[in-house]
């Protein structure tokens, strides 16, 4: 099993279809497809956005050895967009950009995008 094809597994296990993942990584549909089908690389960035969100072992994800879930926990892949989520998700957007993994512009991208739903709700 390859990188594309543990991507699509880990989006089957948590039970969402290419669109709402999409939504929820701040890419879209098309991009999902082209990665799950290994027509396009993903960048360490949406790699690690994918470990952060479900809960995922980057050296499982990168090379399919050990357990799929962080310290071994089995529990299913959630995406639920608590408060600690986000502020992860922003932590580990802003070590990207400080070791130079993303662009500026993909930078404050991916940080609209983040937070948008919760400007939404206010």
């Amino acid at each position: 099993m390859d990188i594309p094809e543990r991507l699509k597994l880990i989006r089957k296990k948590a039970r969402l279809k290419q669109k709402e993942i999409a939504k929820l990584l701040g890419v879209t549909q098309g991009y999902v497809c082209d990665i799950e089908r290994g027509a396009k690389k993903p960048s360490p960035m949406l790699r690690s956005l994918y470990c952060k969100t479900f809960n995922i072992n980057s050296n499982w994800l990168e090379t399919g050895e050990g357990s799929m879930f962080f310290n071994g926990c089995e529990k299913q892949p959630t995406h639920n967009e608590s408060a600690v989520d986000i502020v992860g998700k922003l932590q580990a957007i802003d070590s990207l950009k400080a070791n130079n993994s993303i662009t500026e512009s993909e930078f404050l991208l991916l940080k609209t995008n983040l937070l948008a739903p919760l400007k939404a709700d206010t």
